[in-house]
């Protein structure tokens, strides 16, 4: 791919991570017009305009954008962060018996968490058993 780019001219840059998280980056900062693909954790890293069945000739190519989600779900970043940790993700397994109805019934019930404060949750298994007591 990167030889046909370069034959064409085309400008490109190799993410030193996720590719997602390096074209919702990318979007943010306005150096691109959205993402091209059919993952949708691109919206917990941050995405703002995706292109979705871009490489299927059976069907159209859709166009989302995070402020539509937020408009129509009522769900922020943040919100959908935490409706993946509930329901899974690329990154995570959810909890058991947690689909979207039950994970949104549950968003509502607590205020939004703001980003910097998921960020900083530190999960380690040392840290949590320092702080949290265990009940037998």
């Amino acid at each position: 791919m990167k030889d046909l780019l370069e034959l064409f001219g085309v400008p490109y840059i190799v993410a030193p991570m996720e590719a997602e998280a390096q074209c919702a980056f990318l979007d943010e900062i306005e150096l691109t017009d959205g993402t091209i693909t059919d993952d949708s954790d691109i919206w917990l890293f941050g995405g703002r305009t995706v292109y979705k069945n871009f490489f299927n000739q059976s069907k159209y190519v859709m166009e989302f954008k995070a402020e539509d989600i937020k408009h129509n779900f009522k769900l922020t970043r943040e919100q959908m962060i935490l409706f993946a940790l509930l329901v899974g993700s690329d990154y995570t397994t959810g909890i058991q018996g947690v689909g979207p109805v039950t994970a949104l019934e549950i968003l509502a019930c607590f205020p939004p968490i703001p980003i910097k404060r998921i960020q900083s949750f530190t999960c380690s298994a040392n840290i949590r058993a320092k702080r949290i007591p265990l009940l037998v």
